[in-house]
C-alpha cells in the first residue's frame, strides 16, 4: 500500500479517480423524509493513498429515518413473501373474485410469453412493472401503521437495547409486508416509426422512478423509441354523477334531491411524452439526482433530457464507428447508483464496463473513461464473442467492487486496481481511437470469475438459434460482500466476493468460490402454486453452480429464467428485500443481511 504523500519536486498529476471518497465529491441534499441506510466499508479510493473508511448513504424516499451502524457480512434466511401477476398477488389473481383475471379456484395458470415482465422499478413503497404488451402496473405497500412507526422510532433511539432483545419481541420489518394492486394502464401501443418505416412494438424496455420529493411519485417509462413521464396519484376523487332532476312535481317516483356521494380512486396520468429522437432501441433510463434530468440509452448512443423540455435532448455519448465501419460494440445497459450519483456505468457487448464521470464535461464522448474489461474465454469456442458480452453491472455499497454478469459467469473487478497507481489517461483528454475488443492502458481485467452453468457449452448452438444466448440476467449487491443474480430453472445465485481472500488482500485461486444456489418455487399450475415460505440453499462446488444434465430440458423452458432484479431495500433488524421476475411473475424475497 503506497503512501498518500508525494514529494515536493514531483510535478506529474496523479491518475484520475472517478470513485473518490464522499468528502471529495459534490454532495446534494437528500429529499425531505428520506430514509438513510448507511453501510460501512473500506476501499482504497484515490491514487496511491491509504485505505479510506467511508460511508455510502442510500436514500429511500417516503420512509422513516433509520440508520444501521452494523456491517452486514453474510446473507441468510431467504424467504419468499409473495408472488404477483399483473401487479396482483398470485392467490388473489387466481381467485374467483379477481378483477384482473376472474377465474375459478380450479383454474390453471400458464406462462404467456407475450405478457412477460420486461422492466421493473422501485421507489419506497411503490413498485412498477412493465410488460411486453405495453401495460404498466403499479403496486403499493400498505402505509406504515402507528405501532410500527412508534416501534421504529424507539428502536432508533435505543438501538443497543433492541439488539439484545429477542427477535420475537421486535416489530415485524417492513420488508415482510406485501404489496397491493394500485393502478394499471396501457402506456404503449404498436405504432409505425416514420424515420425507419418499421413497427415499434409496445414492449416496455426500461422504467425508473424519479427521486421522490413529494408524496406523489413520478415514473419514467420507455418502449423501444419513446420515453414518457407519468404521475401516479395516491388517491383522487371520482367525477360526480349528474344531479337528479324532476320533470313533474306530481311524479310519484321522486327521489332525494341530494348530490350523490363521491368515492376515491387512484389514477396514473401521462405528464410528458418525449420526442422520438432515438435511432436505435432504448434499453436504459437513468434519472439524475436532481430529478430534473435523465439519461436514455439505446444500442449506440446516450441522450440527456430535461424533464420539462420534451422536444429537446443532447447526445452526450455514442459508440458509432467513423466512416462506413460496422459497429463492433453496443450498449446493453447503463446504470447509476445512489452512493455515486455522478457516475454512469455502461455495460457493453464487447465485455466492457465503462465508468463515465458526468461532471467532467457535457459531451461525455470527449473523455476517456475507465474501462473494466471482461476478456473472451477460449473454452467458449466460436461463441466467445457472444458469451463474454456483459448484460448488467453493479457497484458495491462500499464502492470497492464492480460486478458484471455475462451469459456464463459473474465477473468481479477491484476498484483499487484502477486507482492504485496504474498509468491512466486524464479524464479530460481527447478520446483515442482503438479496437473495442482490445484493452489498453486504461482497462482493467477482473480479479475473480465464477462460472454458473458451464455444462451449457454443449448446447451453445441451440441457445444461439433460440436467442437465449442473448438473454439478460440482472446482477445486484445484496450487501457489502455478497452478489445476487438470476439463472435458469428459476434459480437465484448468491456469491460471496470475499471468499478466498487472503490476509494480504489477494484472492486465492484454490479457495472455495462461495457460490450458493436456491430454486424459487414455480407458480405454474392451480391457485395452490406460488407457495410462500423459506427457501433452501445449496452450496456449489469449486467448479461452479453446476446442474445435473437431466435437468437441461426444464432449464430451457421459456418461463424458467430468473432475469430481472430490483435494487435491494433494507428495513430495521437487518432484514432486506429483493424483487425478482420469472416470466410473468414477480417474486418478493426477503433475507437477513447481518
Amino acid at each position: 500500500m503506497g503512501s498518500s504523500q508525494r514529494s515536493g519536486d514531483e510535478e506529474s498529476v496523479s491518475p484520475p479517480n472517478l470513485l473518490r471518497p464522499a468528502a471529495h465529491r459534490d454532495a446534494r441534499r437528500a429529499p425531505a423524509g428520506a430514509r438513510n441506510l448507511a453501510v460501512h466499508g473500506t476501499a482504497r479510493l484515490g491514487g496511491a493513498g491509504p485505505l479510506i473508511d467511508r460511508r455510502a448513504s442510500y436514500t429511500d424516499p417516503g420512509a422513516l429515518s433509520v440508520t444501521t451502524d452494523f456491517v452486514p457480512n453474510t446473507v441468510e434466511r431467504f424467504r419468499l413473501e409473495d408472488s404477483y401477476v399483473m401487479g396482483v398477488p398470485f392467490k388473489e389473481y387466481m381467485g374467483p373474485s379477481s378483477l384482473v383475471h376472474p377465474t375459478s379456484n380450479t383454474a390453471t395458470f400458464r406462462q404467456n410469453p407475450t405478457e412477460y415482465i420486461s422492466a421493473i422499478a422501485t421507489s419506497g413503497d411503490y413498485v412498477a412493472i412493465g410488460e411486453r404488451t405495453g401495460r404498466v402496473s403499479v403496486m403499493r405497500r400498505k402505509p406504515i401503521s402507528a405501532a410500527q412507526r412508534h416501534a421504529m422510532a424507539a428502536m432508533e433511539q435505543n438501538e443497543e437495547h433492541y439488539r439484545a432483545t429477542a427477535d420475537a419481541a421486535l416489530p415485524p420489518p417492513r420488508t415482510q409486508d406485501t404489496y397491493d394492486f394500485h393502478v394499471s394502464q396501457y402506456a404503449y401501443t404498436s405504432v409505425i416509426d416514420p424515420l425507419n418505416n418499421v413497427e415499434v412494438t409496445p414492449n416496455v424496455t426500461a422504467m425508473s422512478f424519479l427521486s421522490q420529493v413529494s408524496s406523489v411519485p413520478f415514473l419514467l417509462t420507455a418502449n423501444e423509441k419513446v420515453p414518457k413521464l407519468y404521475k401516479i396519484f395516491p388517491s383522487v376523487r371520482e367525477s360526480v354523477e349528474p344531479f337528479k332532476m324532476v320533470d313533474q312535481l306530481e311524479a310519484s317516483s321522486v327521489g332525494p334531491l341530494t348530490a350523490p356521494s363521491r368515492g376515491s380512486t387512484v389514477a396514473m396520468k401521462m405528464v410528458t411524452k418525449y420526442a422520438l429522437n432515438h435511432e436505435y432501441n432504448i434499453n436504459s433510463l437513468c434519472p439524475l439526482s436532481d430529478s430534473e434530468q435523465f439519461v436514455s440509452a439505446d444500442d449506440l448512443t446516450m441522450q440527456l433530457w430535461c424533464t420539462e423540455y420534451p422536444d429537446m435532448c443532447i447526445e452526450t455519448y455514442n459508440l458509432r464507428p467513423s466512416g462506413e465501419e460496422e459497429a463492433r460494440e453496443a450498449i446493453r445497459t447503463v446504470r447509476n447508483f445512489p452512493h455515486e450519483p455522478f457516475l454512469l456505468f455502461v455495460a457493453t457487448s464487447a465485455g466492457n464496463v465503462r465508468v463515465i464521470d458526468m461532471r467532467q464535461s457535457l459531451k461525455w464522448i470527449n473523455q476517456a473513461p475507465q474501462i473494466f474489461f471482461n476478456p473472451p474465454r477460449e473454452a467458449d469456442g466460436t461463441f466467445d464473442h457472444v458469451t463474454h458480452s456483459l448484460c448488467d453491472c453493479a457497484l458495491s455499497p462500499c464502492s470497492r467492487y464492480i460486478a458484471g454478469r455475462d451469459f456464463m459467469t459473474v465477473c468481479l473487478w477491484d476498484v483499487r486496481s484502477a486507482t492504485g497507481g496504474s498509468a491512466t489517461m486524464a479524464a479530460s483528454s481527447p478520446r483515442r481511437k482503438r479496437d473495442s475488443f482490445l484493452p489498453d492502458s486504461n482497462s482493467f481485467q477482473p480479479v475473480r470469475v465464477w462460472e454458473l452453468h458451464p455444462h451449457l457449452r454443449d448446447d451453445f448452438e441451440t441457445l444461439y438459434q433460440s436467442d437465449l444466448l442473448f438473454e439478460r440476467f440482472d446482477i445486484a449487491f445484496l450487501n457489502r460482500t455478497h452478489v445476487g443474480t438470476g439463472g435458469f430453472s428459476s434459480s437465484l445465485y448468491t456469491i460471496d466476493v470475499t471468499a478466498g481472500n487472503t490476509s494480504s488482500g489477494f484472492f486465492s485461486a484454490d479457495a472455495p468460490v462461495g457460490v450458493r444456489q436456491m430454486q424459487l418455487p414455480t407458480v405454474d399450475g392451480t391457485a395452490a402454486g406460488g407457495r410462500k415460505g423459506s427457501l433452501k440453499m445449496r452450496t456449489a462446488d469449486g467448479k461452479g453452480a453446476d446442474t445435473p444434465r437431466t435437468q437441461k430440458s426444464s432449464m430451457l423452458e421459456l418461463g424458467s429464467r430468473l432475469t430481472l432484479l430490483s435494487r435491494p431495500t433494507a428495513s430495521f433488524g437487518g432484514r432486506c428485500e429483493l424483487l425478482a421476475t420469472c416470466g410473468q411473475v414477480l417474486m418478493q424475497v426477503s433475507y437477513s443481511a447481518l
